[in-house]
């Protein structure tokens, strides 16, 4: 475990999360049977103050037909989580990007699967819910 996190998470609290952007495109109306959904999840940081630090979570979704491997629609998902802690606390970049791998997830996922199923249903297809976020040691 890195030095100083398990007191960062302590003393961490998540203020907001803020939806910044959704672009979404259905390509059909009609949902094929056999789909492959691709992901690709980005995610970054800044301090725009001392006991404050901002992630940005970007999650793209790609609906493929799996014979023809066509794209039949895409969702993308901008949130950013606004999160204060105690400015006592030495953070460095390895404790924020420990927190990016570990723990950020847990309080994003629940929002970006929510607006996937939200819009796809608004695609007109049948709702389309992710799976939870599992995290294995």
């Amino acid at each position: 475990m890195i030095e100083g996190y398990v007191d960062f998470i302590t003393s961490l609290n998540l203020m907001d999360i803020v939806l910044k952007e959704i672009r979404a495109k259905a390509n059909q109306k009609e949902l094929p049977e056999d789909i492959k959904v691709e992901h690709d999840i980005k995610v970054g940081h800044y301090i725009p103050e001392d006991g404050r630090v901002d992630f940005t979570v970007k999650a793209a979704f790609r609906f493929r037909e799996r014979a023809s491997r066509r794209i039949i629609g895409s969702v993308i998902v901008t949130l950013e989580l606004r999160y204060s802690y105690l400015i006592l606390i030495g953070v460095n970049e390895e404790i924020l990007k420990e927190f990016e791998d570990t723990s950020l997830m847990l309080n994003a996922w629940p929002y970006i699967r929510f607006w996937v199923q939200t819009i796809t249903q608004s695609f007109g297809w049948p709702p389309f819910v992710l799976p939870l976020m599992k995290f294995v040691e």
